[in-house]
């Protein structure tokens, strides 16, 4: 099924959803309402005035006016500097592409993380980029006694995290400058990289060899080993990830984990669309070993 199709489909779903959603108990009417001004914008009206919402939504031009500079400040509405009136901002743009790439990638993702958890033995996930965090969009548990127990929506820091440091490693200068800049180096364990250029040269490290280890560097007694997954442009968009208790991990191999899980990355990444044999190409060489003390 193509976006369009998809779009159409869940346009048609929500649709049915609306004739059969009752109203909540506890609405919270200015949520409500900046929503209801987001929806205005549906039905083909790529920008309308404040006059026009009012009109629309039967409220008035004081509350509209409140409501719109309150979106407007987070992105999600911007206003036409030659005629005035609002459009849909870049910030509801990038949250639908997120969730599209995340429903997409969940998709590609499963048979590929249950391959890993029934060769390893430990948790397997995969995670996406928000903002200086990275957030878990799919996983699958461990049968073990004793095991790394996660919850899909949880959050990791990028800069002690296996899946943060491999999508930073991967991503341009520019971005990857910018996101460091914004992350707060917390100290979570004494092997945390909290110090900006040490953890530049680590991501140098990553990139070279393809994969990113945290060696219990967000929490003591638990290593994660990570690989990326691109998207058809060629962007690191997500990490695949192995986790489990250190003792554990190193003797199953870190090196032995990491290769799985590079390939099972770039599988993931061609059904996405990315292209594989110029990847290849590009990464040729010998492969750095990562030693875990």
């Amino acid at each position: 099924m193509s976006l369009a199709q998809t779009a159409l489909a869940n346009q048609a779903s929500t649709s049915s959803n609306k004739l059969q959603r009752k109203e909540p108990k506890y609405l919270v009417q200015s949520v409500d309402r900046a929503l209801c001004i987001l929806s205005a914008f549906s039905d083909g009206a790529q920008e309308l005035s404040i006059n026009d919402l009012s009109r629309r939504l039967g409220l008035c031009k004081s509350t509209i006016h409140r409501l719109i500079t309150t979106l407007e400040y987070r992105g999600f509405i911007e206003q036409n500097p030659d005629n005035g009136k609002y459009r849909l901002g870049l910030r509801l743009y990038e949250l639908g592409a997120m969730t599209i790439v995340a429903r997409s990638l969940v998709a590609e993702a499963e048979p590929y993380l249950k391959q890993v958890v029934n060769l390893y033995g430990e948790t397997a996930s995969v995670s996406v980029l928000d903002g200086v965090e990275t957030v878990i969009v799919e996983k699958f548990e461990s049968s073990a006694a004793i095991r790394l127990t996660s919850q899909i929506g949880r959050r990791s820091p990028i800069h002690a995290s296996a899946s943060g440091k491999v999508i930073l490693a991967f991503q341009p200068e520019r971005v990857q400058d910018d996101i460091l800049a914004r992350a707060p180096l917390t100290r979570y364990t004494s092997r945390t990289i909290t110090e900006p250029n040490a953890l530049k040269a680590h991501l140098e490290v990553v990139r070279a060899q393809g994969y990113s280890v945290d060696a219990e560097e967000y929490q003591e007694d638990l290593i994660c080993v990570g690989a990326p997954i691109f998207a058809h442009t060629g962007e690191a968009i997500a990490a695949i990830t192995v986790s489990g208790p250190s003792n554990r991990m190193r003797h199953k191999g870190i090196e032995t984990i990491a290769a799985s899980l590079v390939q099972a990355g770039l599988e993931i990444s061609r059904r996405l669309g990315y292209n594989v044999v110029s990847h290849n190409a590009s990464h040729r060489g010998g492969e750095p070993q990562v030693t875990i003390s």
